[in-house]
């Protein structure tokens, strides 16, 4: 849906796809992408901000929840700045590939399927910073 208002247009949609790859620029926990069965967001474009108010993605390896903004550089797109919030849950499988790659007290208390891993991402699209909470 489009709204004009005098000063403030928003653009706003739902979209669904099924199934699809998110490839990484870099690879997370030795992963270079991740296949979800289903992936559905709720968007609105807002004075140069993408603002993402729902993103879930189900897949075999892990689920994955996403919300916040990225605020939109008119003039050189790798500067758009990231501020966005969410949460994986690995599912059992892929916890068992990468629980040598993080700490033992990091995992002990998460059950595959069972317990979300939250993280932000901040920065910028050149430069995004990872952290998990």
């Amino acid at each position: 849906m489009f709204t004009a208002a005098k000063r403030n247009p928003e653009l706003t949609g739902k979209f669904t796809i099924s199934p699809c790859r998110l490839d990484l620029a870099t690879a997370l926990f030795n992963q270079s992408s991740f296949e979800f069965n289903n992936v559905a967001a709720d968007l609105a474009l807002r004075n140069r901000n993408l603002v993402i108010n729902e993103f879930n993605a189900t897949g075999s390896q892990l689920d994955l929840k996403i919300n916040g903004r990225i605020r939109l550089n008119r003039r050189n797109a790798a500067k758009n700045e990231l501020n966005l919030t969410g949460s994986v849950t690995p599912h059992h499988v892929f916890l068992a590939k990468i629980e040598k790659d993080i700490p033992v007290s990091f995992l002990r208390n998460k059950k595959g399927g069972q317990r979300a891993i939250s993280f932000k991402i901040r920065g910028t699209l050149e430069d995004p910073g990872f952290s998990l909470n």
